[in-house]
């Protein structure tokens, strides 16, 4: 009870809702335990008022409705852990702030979401693109995703900071190369221009180079054998100016110390000459003996 101006003894429930005790100008605590004190209002009830919060922390415990951080429209457990903000502000976790951190986007709601969450990997995004990746993924231009490397068109663009895949200049390039993305890593196996050559992509390897089948790469017959001229992937088939051995597909200056025949046309070559055979028709390059002592020839070489 509080004495009024009558000095009569008055209910304090009378003059503040829920009120046990107070004074003529204040409620000091509530008739129900399970009730918060709202001081600005001078009322007891079961909820606070926005831009309170529900506060048991006191010494000896009370139930009282405590004031929010100024930042912060509603709060719980601490006057610092927003739950919204005020309209100036955005909510990023359980602060109100004046922008959201780089990593985050604010939704419809004034509430910082991380990139990642839309787009994986992403540090820098709005609510519908991602404009930068963690390292050491790729952000590829135009898909708004971040990839572990670059996609078929695309060539990488790597600083200290950031990686960024740009589409190549060069429509023949599979993937391609920095700074101006012109010159092909790879081309496209199924187009008119299947071989890379170099840094550009073409339609057939030269007369001198094979075709390497895992990577589709036109290389030097002498990188693979020296003095070859023409080769296949496997073997030597022609030297650029010495013989071909026919056994090993390597270029030699001379058959004799391999105790094998040459042949002059259509190209230089050493082989077996097991038995005499017309030279304008073959040469023998496997024989054996037969069950009579007499050399056959297996296989022959067509010299025509």
């Amino acid at each position: 009870m509080f004495p009024n101006s009558s000095r009569i003894c008055t209910l304090c429930s009378s003059k503040f809702i829920g009120c046990l005790s107070c004074t003529s100008t204040q409620c000091l605590s509530c008739v129900s335990s399970s009730d918060y004190l709202d001081k600005q209002n001078n009322s007891c009830g079961s909820t606070c008022p926005q831009s309170t919060f529900k506060d048991s922390s006191g010494t000896p415990p009370s139930n009282v409705c405590t004031a929010c951080d100024s930042n912060c429209k509603t709060c719980e457990q601490v006057s610092t852990q927003c739950t919204s903000c005020n309209n100036d502000k955005y909510l990023q976790g359980t602060a109100c702030q004046s922008s959201c951190d780089s990593s985050y986007y604010p939704n419809s709601d004034r509430k910082c979401t991380i990139c990642s969450s839309n787009f994986p990997n992403c540090t820098q995004c709005t609510a519908s693109q991602c404009f930068q990746c963690n390292l050491p993924y790729f952000f590829v231009e135009g898909q708004s995703t971040c990839q572990i490397q670059c996609p078929q068109g695309y060539g990488p663009i790597s600083t200290a900071t950031n990686n960024t895949c740009k589409p190549c200049t060069n429509n023949d390039c599979k993937s391609c190369q920095s700074p101006n993305l012109d010159l092909c890593d790879s081309c496209y196996p199924n187009s008119i221009k299947p071989y890379l050559s170099g840094t550009s992509c073409i339609s057939s390897c030269a007369s001198n180079e094979y075709v390497e089948s895992a990577t589709n790469k036109c290389i030097l017959c002498s990188l693979k054998t020296q003095g070859c001229d023409t080769c296949t992937e496997t073997a030597c088939k022609s030297c650029s100016t010495q013989y071909l051995d026919v056994i090993t597909s390597k270029c030699v200056d001379d058959c004799i110390t391999l105790s094998l025949k040459p042949i002059e046309t259509p190209i230089k070559k050493c082989v077996l000459d097991c038995v005499t055979i017309d030279p304008l028709m073959t040469f023998c390059v496997n024989c054996q003996t037969d069950a009579n002592s007499k050399t056959i020839c297996l296989e022959c070489e067509n010299v025509s």
